[in-house]
């Protein structure tokens, strides 16, 4: 289970209303777990109270009353170098950097192209 307190009491919540016998609409109901259009989510109702499940989509933590998980990624010491978006890239021969496609690929695709099909 999750550090979150409100998602705690959604689940114990949720168990004790199962455990006296009221179905999974009348738990969604209660404990406000509706869709996005505002109909009742008996589904994730189930899953949250018997799967311990934690939503991950913020729109949905957030519909419910949990506080949105932070977009945020710390990377550490790491740099990014110019030309890449992700810390795994590779530098080619010539000096350009590049993010590989395979992991047996150490050229860039300025030096080593694509090959096409035949």
């Amino acid at each position: 289970m999750g550090k979150d307190d409100m998602l705690y009491g959604i689940v114990q919540k949720g168990r004790e209303m199962r455990h006296n016998g009221e179905t999974w609409d009348e738990i969604a109901s209660h404990l406000n777990i509706l869709t996005e259009d505002g109909r009742i989510n008996p589904g994730l109702a189930k899953r949250m109270v018997m799967d311990d499940y934690v939503p991950a989509r913020n729109s949905t933590r957030i519909r419910i009353g949990l506080k949105p998980n932070p977009i945020i990624k710390v990377m550490g010491d790491e740099i990014i170098h110019d030309g890449c978006q992700a810390i795994y890239e590779r530098q080619c021969a010539c000096g350009q950097y590049f993010i590989p496609n395979h992991p047996l690929r150490d050229h860039c695709f300025i030096c080593r192209p694509f090959r096409t099909r035949k």
